[in-house]
């Protein structure tokens, strides 16, 4: 492949980009001490959740993590007829449909991928929580919406409080709701993110450069964006054993999130300043 530009790509068998913070920037906060930056993260294994299903006696809402699920996976399909299969811990919305069209019946789904574009901005369905930018909630038009095309039997199994264990027949099920985990860090990893995003060219990006992260991991794939407004989607070559560490809002727990429990994550107060892009020659 050819060089396209100063700076640029470069490499037949693979191209790549590292991204490193200016020394400037990093003494800058050496001086004063890490200052925290908001996150907000879906998490994949052991989500929080909230379950509304009906009850022995009326409603009922449950809010607690996702300990245990059928291993049989959910089946989905998209507006274009197109099929996939989803575990529960990679649902972000479960609905059940009250207005009747064409194509959704009385009594059937749709869902939200914790993957999906947009997934993190949506404020949820009947509960709080929901991360959104600051001052705005967006619901995005343009996020896939996935019927489904079955649900398979058996229960939930939630662990919280003050209810200790509880397990909810899927049957009963009317709402299921990823909650995102939202906090504050001063700790970003080290490590190198590993893209091909053509065929034979791969991209590595330094995690203290990145701004936001969303991977669907049915599919393998990623999509970055950068503190400096560059964007890159490809499949994951290498995925490294790096973690974030986030005070959780409002209660100051501090919880440990690795980079492959992750599966959509965005830091809202970027370090401020430009990077410095290098590539291997």
């Amino acid at each position: 492949m050819k060089r396209r530009a100063p700076g640029g790509w470069l490499g037949a068998a693979g191209l790549v980009v590292l991204m490193t913070s200016l020394a400037a920037a990093q003494n800058g906060e050496e001086a004063v001490g890490p200052l925290p930056r908001q996150i907000s993260v879906l998490v994949t294994r052991e989500p929080l959740v909230s379950a509304a299903f009906t009850g022995r006696y009326g409603p009922m809402r449950l809010t607690g993590t996702l300990v245990g699920a059928p291993q049989t996976p959910l089946t989905l399909a998209d507006l274009a007829g197109q099929t996939r299969e989803a575990r529960w811990d990679e649902i972000r919305e479960l609905t059940v449909v009250r207005t009747v069209t064409a194509d959704l019946p009385a009594g059937s789904f749709t869902a939200v991928l914790s993957g999906d574009p947009g997934a993190l901005s949506r404020p949820g369905l009947g509960v709080t929580g929901g991360y959104s930018p600051p001052g705005v909630r967006v619901l995005r038009s343009d996020q896939p919406l996935w019927r489904v095309r079955s649900l398979p039997e058996g229960e939930l199994v939630l662990r919280g409080e003050p209810f200790g264990e509880a397990r909810v027949p899927i049957a009963r099920l009317t709402e299921l709701v990823m909650q995102p985990i939202t906090g504050s860090t001063t700790t970003f990893p080290d490590g190198v993110l590993r893209l091909e995003v053509e065929d034979g060219a791969t991209v590595d990006l330094s995690l203290r450069a990145v701004q936001s992260y969303r991977r669907d991991t049915a599919a393998g794939v990623a999509t970055v964006t950068l503190i400096d407004g560059q964007m890159f989607s490809g499949k994951i070559v290498q995925l490294p054993a790096a973690a974030y560490e986030v005070e959780k809002e409002g209660t100051g727990e501090r919880v440990r999130l690795p980079l492959d429990r992750i599966a959509q994550m965005e830091i809202i107060a970027p370090p401020a300043g430009p990077l410095a892009v290098g590539n291997s020659e």
